[in-house]
């Protein structure tokens, strides 16, 4: 079994994207975007992970 270190929706399969915890400042959601992360709105995110 191996071992997730991130939250994920039910039915996750390895590959897709995890959730992420809000940031705490708006600035820190635009930094994210930079990086790769997906909004939905300002405090549901995701971020890619590897297969």
């Amino acid at each position: 079994m191996s071992e997730i270190q991130h939250p994920t929706r039910a039915g996750w399969q390895p590959g897709d994207a995890a959730i992420v915890s809000p940031p705490k400042r708006v600035g820190g959601a635009d930094a994210r975007e930079d990086e790769g992360f997906k909004y939905t709105d300002w405090s549901f995110s995701t971020r890619p992970t590897a297969a």
